[in-house]
């Protein structure tokens, strides 16, 4: 069949008007993530439209393109209530500005991420984990994480070394078998795989959360004895400024034997000091800690 040139360029119109009108009916949804009181964006929210699922960003930012004039919108993260939008009407670009999450009280301080490298429920971990809040560490005047070890159920320090459940805490040639972990980086010294405990700055700690069994599977042959995560105070909107002091004061013991001074009663005294807010994408976090000992 043969078709004049008309009928072609005929066709070739048409052809190009439903392409350009399928293109602009592709509608663009955005918007951001954010704690309803603190304005913290939640990064890597999960964003459910319709059928399909998406996540937020880093910063809580989310972007998807529909072919709907409607949807249905959800937006979870864990510890928070679900966001929920039904038969939203859209249409070209929209953007649905800061989306305030509200915290779920009953679920928000009972979360992990060591068990698993990602947030999750306690209730949902299936080894068994340890949690320490910043007061546990505060109430015991911690100036030293090493001197917290013992405190935590299940775990003993020895010649320097952690150890949870008895089992063996260090290893010549091979190094410690509790894998210490800062903001889940491995804090232990690349050349002998040794804690050093000095290092860790207490002032800064916001949760500790310990691992009571072999995390090799994820960690390596270092968290064959369990996992010690470190999690420090991160910057938020509004700054955070904390100065604590403290002073120890050692009387005489009832048995003169046990005197190890002449005169003058030992004691010793300090400050430590922190400082946290996010600027712009800078996130500033910094202490200082200033301990004198001079008997």
């Amino acid at each position: 069949m043969k078709y004049s040139l008309f009928t072609k360029v005929s066709l070739l119109c048409i052809l190009h008007l439903i392409s350009v009108s399928t293109v602009f009916t592709q509608n663009t949804v955005s918007g951001k993530v954010i704690d309803s009181k603190t304005g913290e964006a939640l990064s890597f929210a999960n964003v459910r439209y319709n059928s399909y699922n998406t996540i937020a960003d880093v910063n809580g930012n989310f972007k998807f393109d529909v072919n709907d004039n409607s949807i249905n919108l959800e937006i979870s993260y864990i510890g928070y209530i679900t966001y929920v939008m039904n038969a939203l009407s859209i249409n070209n670009i929209n953007y649905l500005g800061e989306i305030k999450l509200e915290t779920d009280s009953r679920t928000i301080s009972e979360i992990t991420i060591t068990s698993g490298k990602y947030i999750r429920a306690i209730e949902n971990v299936t080894v068994s984990m340890e949690s320490l809040k910043p007061d546990f560490l505060e109430k015991n005047n911690t100036v030293r994480f090493d001197n917290i070890l013992e405190k935590i159920p299940g775990v003993s320090y020895v010649d320097g070394q952690a150890n949870i459940r008895g089992g063996s805490g260090f290893t010549y040639g091979a190094g410690s078998r509790v894998l210490i972990l800062y903001d889940n980086i491995p804090a232990l010294q690349f050349d002998s795989a040794f804690p050093n405990w000095s290092n860790i700055p207490v002032e800064l700690i916001a949760k500790v959360e310990v691992m009571k069994g072999a995390g090799s599977a994820l960690y390596g042959s270092s968290a064959m004895n369990g996992v010690i995560n470190i999690l420090s105070r991160y910057a938020r909107k509004e700054p955070y400024f904390r100065i604590k002091t403290f002073y120890t004061f050692y009387d005489s013991p009832a048995d003169t034997l046990k005197k190890w001074w002449d005169s003058g009663n030992p004691y010793k005294f300090g400050f430590s000091g922190e400082y946290a807010k996010k600027i712009g994408r800078l996130d500033l976090v910094t202490s200082i800690f200033y301990q004198n000992d001079p008997k």
